[in-house]
């Protein structure tokens, strides 16, 4: 019976606006308790008996005395007539009634689900003070504290706020500049307002730590939360771009100016963008490793530019052959090492190739 009448307050406040030209009605408020305190939606009016002249509407009254449980009624006012309640209070009391609008929201009490939704009542509660959490997707948490003393029976009411178009960046450590879809936005810890719904490239840069980018979708107005933990480890990613006024991005987020530019990145996949004034755009995917370094080059023409992933000196067979028995000569530990990082062997057949 009770969650049928909480599921027959959906107006938590008043649920019809009255013309400017109707007149006022009266609310008449009697309770079998004393000084029994009476409420309209979420507004105090003072203790019972109680006459109130009110606009014509749809109200929740809710009466209440320490140790009684609450009495919840919902009533109609008529313009120019009086509407009486008459309360009567069982003992009980030790209760918390939630409302939050929209309703609907879940109750965590003490970081543990009720698996009740608002409106709603939680009763026999014991003496002591108690943490509560309103969650609903879709709109931001409402969190608080209450009290529950002498078989008391506090109401608790939240107006939600929309999650949509909000956007919550944390870092550990904090400090590091934010990138939303290429755009610089500021430092951690921060929060962003009004930003369109989508799909949104959110790019965390702190240095002497590894460039983290992630990808946040926000199409069903969801808020956008990222909660970076940066790390010192990472692969380096070096972009040759031959132009000193050439800038480089990745994922949408400005790592360098230069004809060479080097970044520190968490593993996964990347796209570069180089561009330069009067230059084509080289755009490509790149695979940054957990450690280690990637070379790219870029070629930029005005009518067509190119980006490629180069191989280091090192790694060509041509610089082997070049340095021929030399090798050997620096010793066998660092010969050891050298080899170490050689390219795996050629194809079998005869090998073409010009030494000096």
């Amino acid at each position: 019976m009770l969650a049928n009448l909480w599921m027959t307050l959906l107006g938590v406040l008043m649920l019809t606006q009255p013309a400017h030209a109707q007149a006022l009605g009266i609310l008449k408020v009697n309770a079998n308790v004393d000084q029994a305190t009476v409420h309209v939606g979420s507004e105090l009016l003072g203790p019972a008996p109680l006459t109130r002249e009110i606009a014509p509407g749809s109200y929740m009254v809710r009466v209440t005395a320490d140790g009684f449980d609450p009495y919840v009624r919902q009533i109609t006012v008529k313009s120019g007539q009086t509407a009486t309640v008459g309360a009567k209070l069982s003992i009980g009391g030790g209760t918390a009634d939630f409302m939050a609008d929209p309703d609907g929201a879940t109750v965590e009490i003490n970081g543990k689900d009720t698996g009740l939704r608002t409106p709603t009542r939680l009763s026999a509660l014991s003496d002591g003070r108690y943490r509560y959490r309103l969650l609903k997707p879709g709109y931001e948490p409402v969190e608080g504290d209450f009290e529950i003393k002498n078989f008391n029976n506090p109401l608790i009411f939240a107006t939600m706020e929309s999650s949509s178009g909000r956007f919550e960046v944390t870092s550990d450590p904090a400090g590091a500049t934010v990138y939303l879809d290429g755009q610089e936005r500021g430092v951690t810890p921060m929060v962003l307002e009004g930003v369109d719904p989508g799909l949104h490239q959110v790019g965390v840069r702190l240095n002497g730590y590894a460039l983290l980018v992630r990808e946040v979708d926000t199409s069903d107005g969801s808020k956008g939360l990222v909660n970076a933990r940066l790390k010192k480890d990472g692969g380096k990613l070096t972009v040759k771009t031959g132009d000193s006024q050439a800038t480089v991005m990745l994922d949408g987020v400005p790592v360098g100016t230069g004809k060479s530019v080097s970044v520190k990145a968490t593993r996964g996949s990347y796209i570069i963008d180089v561009q330069a004034p009067g230059m084509a755009a080289a755009t490509g995917s790149a695979k940054v490793p957990v450690k280690g370094s990637v070379l790219y080059k870029a070629d930029l023409e005005p009518g067509s530019s190119a980006l490629e992933q180069a191989t280091p000196l090192t790694r060509r067979w041509t610089f082997w052959t070049g340095v021929g028995l030399g090798v050997a000569a620096i010793g066998t530990g660092s010969a050891v090492a050298v080899a170490a990082t050689r390219p795996d062997p050629p194809p079998s057949g005869d090998v073409a190739l010009t030494l000096p």
